[in-house]
């Protein structure tokens, strides 16, 4: 048998104990069979609720929003850079880079819509 020592209060999944391994198993605790444990481990459980352990995102509304933000700032970055390199094979080819520029612009911007633009198409 394992035992999972849960937070008081909080139901916070704080560790894994075995009669065989610990000395000591810290309160309060849940017994549960090596499936149910297997099971949590699997999932990655950091939670116990309603006689399940699951994955719980502790993040606050506003850490889970500045991730989110972060995530497209690296994507609309990425873009930039290719928009970037575009544009100078077009300069160097003596193309028209215009619709690039419009593009790599409308990226800029996007972090006031959250909406990334469509690239031009390359003929």
């Amino acid at each position: 048998m394992k035992y999972a020592n849960i937070e008081n209060g909080t139901n916070k999944l704080l560790g894994w104990y075995d009669k065989e391994i610990h000395l000591e198993i810290p309160t309060p605790n849940i017994e549960v069979t090596d499936e149910v444990w297997q099971e949590a481990l699997n999932i990655n459980a950091n939670y116990y609720e309603n006689g399940k352990f699951i994955v719980k995102d502790f993040r606050t509304p506003e850490e889970i929003e500045q991730e989110v933000q972060a995530q497209f700032r690296a994507e609309r970055n990425k873009l930039l850079v290719e928009a970037d390199i575009e544009i100078n094979k077009l300069v160097d080819l003596g193309l028209n880079p215009t619709e690039w520029r419009v593009y790599r612009q409308e990226l800029r911007d996007s972090t006031l819509t959250w909406v990334l633009p469509s690239k031009p198409i390359t003929k």
